[in-house]
């Protein structure tokens, strides 16, 4: 019975965060988790907008072998047109270990309630400074900041780390631009939990609309690298199709993404003007820019530009450039 006992407290923290109805799907994909040179599990994510509702849902699952430390893991995130968070659920099972979070804010005060291992506790309610955002909304909050995605911003900001719901300072700083997996990324160099024994470093690969499509941890010699297929991605580790439909609503086909469109899904359209991408957001009607390109643009999340505290790419980096990898644990989770 034990077995059984994680997925079933799974399958009720899914349903009772059901996803938005009629939603577009901003972006979606399958990854695979490397640790070193081993394949040892898998991420989906999916990012979606509601226009009706006025509101942001991301989706992720994340499944690891032994190797990789048995983990299933799943987060489901609300956050409003400007980024700010509504409320998120998170569920990670290691072996017959669960751990659950239901978060919930109203205004700047957060409240959660922590299940593990059966035990329930409810925290008291915590007072959140302005323009704080849910950890995995990073890649969007650059972009809709004054800056924009860019080469040379460098933002600080103040992030909640879902898998514990910690408040943690962050440092994110657009090194270069360059062609990952054969799409046109910018290097972002993230530091995250900084002042904590926790402090993690890493490397996001990231489109000028937001997609991560592949993040390394150095320090920890693990990556995730969004793939064309399921079937490259997962590797021969079991999927459950009837709960990841559960928790995404509808099967995910790990389509919306420029790895995928470029692999022979959908075309990748025409490319970006490089110098309109560099020089910032053009809120003209007829912009190529990301903002309107399914992104709406926010007010009220405010990421500081800080040039004194750009974090820095170890010399010590793995030359494997198209390796990617997570953030803040050894759970992998590219932003």
């Amino acid at each position: 019975m034990v077995v059984f006992a994680p997925r079933l407290l799974c399958l009720i923290l899914i349903l009772a965060f059901a996803p938005l109805a009629h939603a577009q799907i901003l972006f979606e994909g399958y990854s695979k988790v490397m640790l070193g040179a081993k394949h040892v599990g898998f991420t989906i994510q999916r990012y979606e907008y509601d226009a009706k509702k006025k509101e942001f849902l991301a989706t992720s699952f994340l499944k690891t072998s032994p190797d990789g430390g048995n983990i299933t893991e799943s987060t489901q995130s609300r956050a409003s047109a400007s980024l700010k968070p509504i409320g998120y659920k998170y569920t990670n099972a290691t072996g017959d270990k669960v751990k659950m979070i239901d978060a919930t804010f109203k205004g700047e005060t957060m409240t959660l309630v922590i299940v593990e291992n059966g035990q329930r506790k409810a925290l008291p309610a915590k007072k959140l400074p302005k323009g704080v955002f849910l950890s995995n909304y990073l890649a969007y909050v650059m972009l809709q900041g004054k800056e924009g995605i860019k080469v040379g911003a460098n933002y600080g900001y103040q992030a909640i780390a879902e898998e514990d719901g910690g408040l943690y300072t962050g440092q994110a700083f657009i090194k270069g631009e360059e062609t990952y997996n054969g799409v046109q990324v910018y290097r972002v160099l993230n530091s995250f939990m900084i002042g904590t024994p926790a402090k993690a470093e890493y490397v996001s690969f990231v489109t000028a609309k937001g997609e991560v499509v592949g993040s390394r941890s150095p320090a920890q010699d693990l990556s995730t690298e969004v793939v064309s297929s399921i079937q490259e991605a997962t590797a021969g580790l079991s999927v459950n199709n009837n709960h990841l439909k559960q928790l995404f609503g509808s099967m995910p086909s790990g389509l919306e993404n420029p790895i995928a469109r470029k692999s022979g899904g959908a075309p990748l359209g025409a490319a970006p003007d490089k110098q309109k991408t560099l020089e910032g957001p053009d809120e003209t009607k007829e912009s190529a820019s990301p903002k309107t390109e399914g992104v709406p643009g926010g007010k009220g999340i405010t990421l500081k530009p800080d040039a004194e505290k750009a974090p820095q790419e170890k010399a010590t980096t793995p030359a494997k450039e198209a390796t990617p990898a997570p953030a803040k644990s050894a759970t992998p989770k590219a932003k």
